[in-house]
């Protein structure tokens, strides 16, 4: 064993002669050795599996403990899920032990988390970013509203635009002023006392 590095003394005989190609992922990961892991990457996707790997986690256990299939976090994982769903990313991050606005990308303009996952540029999208802020499905939405799980989406994919009433409604009910569900500013509505 003299004149052998630690890292070669490990390795079976017939890889130790081209040791200088292999790389020290491959090296750290064959020992069994917890490697360095690279920077956070930048995508949402990879931002996921990097926490998971920092914790030591698997799929499945991350999967359980977030309360979703291990299929929707494989998906998230490899970036095949292109409508994301802020409330699942919210369990993968609860599980995770971190806060979502870590999952989202380093040069992201705006620093909220349902902000960037559901741009507020439109009335439909208002309504559903605060819904979601709110922790509300469409259908607890609806049953609040008194209205149809349909007219919901109809409202948030902007095949509908509610009326004025109704708009004063939702806008209680999510306790947001209707000037902030009309423009789009974040004031909240103010308690009368």
């Amino acid at each position: 064993m003299a004149g052998r590095s630690v890292v070669t003394a490990f390795i079976p005989q017939g890889v130790a002669g081209g040791i200088k190609g292999i790389t020290s992922l491959v090296i750290t990961r064959y020992l069994r050795i917890k490697k360095p892991l690279s920077p956070i990457p930048s995508e949402i996707s990879a931002r996921i599996r990097y926490y998971r790997q920092t914790k030591d986690l698997s799929r499945q256990k991350l999967a359980e403990t977030a309360e979703i299939s291990v299929n929707t976090l494989a998906r998230y994982e490899r970036d095949e899920i292109k409508a994301l769903n802020p409330q699942i990313l919210q369990k993968i991050a609860r599980a995770l032990g971190i806060n979502p606005v870590k999952l989202l990308p380093p040069d992201a303009e705006v620093k909220n988390f349902y902000d960037h996952i559901i741009p507020r540029l439109t009335l439909g999208s208002r309504i559903k970013n605060y819904r979601m802020r709110k922790g509300l499905s469409q259908k607890e939405f609806a049953r609040r509203l008194n209205l149809s799980r349909e007219t919901i989406r109809r409202y948030e994919r902007r095949i509908s635009t509610p009326d004025k009433e109704t708009l004063r409604i939702i806008a209680k009910v999510l306790g947001v002023s209707i000037k902030s569900l009309l423009n789009g500013h974040p004031k909240t509505q103010r308690r009368k006392r």
